[in-house]
């Protein structure tokens, strides 16, 4: 069981520039399988706080640490 998700990209796929530039993410954003386009702007995003309840922290958890690894490989982890 997952909690609800305001904005779920799983599986999605962004075949050209995509920009975030300041979005705000009121939960944690669900990127898992999603592949981004090597030009995603995440600038100036504001972003999300982890609820403190065990699940929601365990989904937190894995879900930056996805879109931590997407953008790893785009060569652009500090966005």
């Amino acid at each position: 069981m997952f909690p609800e998700r305001r904005v779920d990209f799983t599986n999605a796929e962004f075949r050209a520039k995509t920009s975030f530039h300041g979005a705000i993410f009121g939960d944690v954003p669900a990127f898992f399988d999603a592949k981004l386009h090597e030009d995603t702007d995440f600038g100036r995003v504001e972003w999300a706080k982890s609820e403190t309840h065990d699940m929601w922290l365990d989904y937190s958890i894995r879900a930056w640490e996805r879109l931590e690894l997407i953008m790893s490989r785009l060569e652009k982890p500090l966005d």
